[in-house]
Parts: structure tokens; C-alpha cells; sequence
């Protein structure tokens, strides 16, 4: 089939200019010229829907034309590598409830307090979503436990903080050491699958040593806290106990 530039874009539902700006960085070839027209064809549909369907997988258009040039992965691989990357861990389907069964619940303030912390938000003025119902599960325990909400989501808030520059630290040795370079090899791999892995890997074992390092600094800080506490109450209960009779 042959189309003109115009024709082109309605095909693949884009703007002309779009089309050529990705000409202009090397992702679309050129048309054939006839006389000061430009004729394209179903190759070069093929090529545009392949680079787009690349680019709602997440990557940026210069990462494509890389991909593109160096013709080392398949659209399968590139897709399992980005799909297995961006999929989220929690994998819990939210639930909705009652505005008043939540502040029941968890206490007054409860909606807006933990839509602070991104874990709430309305559906409508007498519903609302939970994002995560184990989270909200162990926040009630820690309520029934006697800490305040204002100190709970303060707390969240922090830790979450701290728990993106772990992520950060963890992956960023993964990124310098072992994507790094092949980004610079030009996306040269003989073995596109096994990159895609490797992307998938380092994502779960991110958690996993996130969640161990987490448990041994409760070991390390939670003990000596509790020996601390115990013996300051001992101290004030043996200033308070009556001295004994002669």
C-alpha cells in the first residue's frame, strides 16, 4: 500500500510532525521520493506501531532507536524485560468501604489522615478505597495498642522516605554494575531473555535484602530499646516499693 505522509498518520493515528520528528531521530526510515512527495508503505506502519507499542511499555524514544539499531532483542523480550520491571509487588486488589465503618474503625480523622499517606482515597462522599488492607490491618492493631493516628502516619511518612533511598542505594549498584554497561555496549546482548531476567531479579532481590537488612536492625535496635525501658521501670518501681519493717 502506498501512502502519502498524511495518510500515513491517519493510519497510525498520529500527527504528521510527530512522524517526523521520529524520521529525524532514526526511528522510521525515510519515504521513497517521487518527484517532491514522499510515498510510504505497510513497512513503515510496522515499524510506527512497533515503536510505539515499545513506548507505552515505558521506554524512552532513545532507548528504542538504540534497540532498534543494534537489532540484538525482539519486541517479546524488550516487552518481558520492561513488563517484569514495572510490575508492582503488591499485587492486592483494593477495597472499598464505608467512610463510617473505616473511622470506626481506626478513629475520627482517619480518612484524610491515611489519604495523607497515600493509603485512602474517596470513591465517593460516603465511600472509600483501601490501597493496601494488611496495612490498614496492622494501623488498626497499632491504634488498639494505644499509639496515636497523628503518630502513626508521622512515622509512615518517614519510613517510606527512608525506604525509597534504600531502594534507591540497592538498585542504583545494580544499574552501575550490570545495566550501565550494556546500555553502553549500544543494547548488544546475545541473550535478550537473560537481560530481561536480570531486570526482574534485581528488582526482587532489592526486597528480599531490603527485608532482611530491615529484620536484622530490629534485632540489633529493638532489644537493646526494651532492655533500656525494662530497667527504668525497675529502678522506679524499686524507688516506689515500701522499705520493708525492721
Amino acid at each position: 500500500m502506498e501512502l502519502t505522509i498524511d495518510q500515513l498518520a491517519q493510519r497510525v493515528a498520529m500527527t504528521a510532525r510527530n512522524i517526523r520528528e521520529w524520521q529525524t531521530l532514526g526511528l522510521v526510515p525515510p519515504p521513497e521520493k517521487r518527484g517532491r512527495v514522499g510515498i510510504y508503505s505497510d513497512e513503515h506502519v510496522a515499524i510506527i506501531n512497533h515503536v510505539k507499542n515499545l513506548k507505552s511499555q515505558g521506554f524512552p524514544l532513545d532507548v528504542i532507536r538504540r534497540v532498534i539499531d543494534s537489532g540484538g532483542g525482539s519486541e517479546d523480550s524488550v516487552r518481558k524485560m520492561v513488563t517484569q520491571a514495572l510490575s508492582p509487588f503488591a499485587t492486592g486488589e483494593p477495597v472499598v468501604m464505608r467512610r463510617a465503618e473505616l473511622i470506626e474503625r481506626i478513629g475520627t480523622g482517619a480518612d484524610s489522615a491515611l489519604a495523607d499517606v497515600a493509603l485512602v482515597s474517596d470513591v465517593d462522599p460516603l465511600t472509600v478505597s483501601i490501597r493496601d488492607s494488611e496495612t490498614l490491618d496492622a494501623i488498626e492493631l497499632l491504634v488498639g495498642s494505644g499509639m496515636s493516628l497523628t503518630r502513626i502516619t508521622e512515622t509512615l511518612r518517614e519510613v517510606y522516605r527512608l525506604q525509597q533511598q534504600i531502594a534507591q542505594l540497592l538498585l542504583g549498584a545494580y544499574v552501575a554494575d550490570v545495566w550501565q554497561p550494556f546500555v553502553e555496549s549500544g543494547y548488544v546482548s546475545e541473550d535478550w531473555a537473560k537481560i530481561a531476567e536480570n531486570a526482574s531479579q534485581a528488582k526482587q532481590l532489592t526486597v528480599t535484602l531490603a527485608s532482611r537488612l530491615l529484620a536484622r536492625a530490629l534485632d540489633d535496635t529493638v532489644d537493646p530499646i526494651l532492655l533500656q525501658q525494662a530497667n527504668e521501670a525497675e529502678a522506679v518501681l524499686e524507688r516506689d516499693r515500701p522499705a520493708s519493717s525492721a
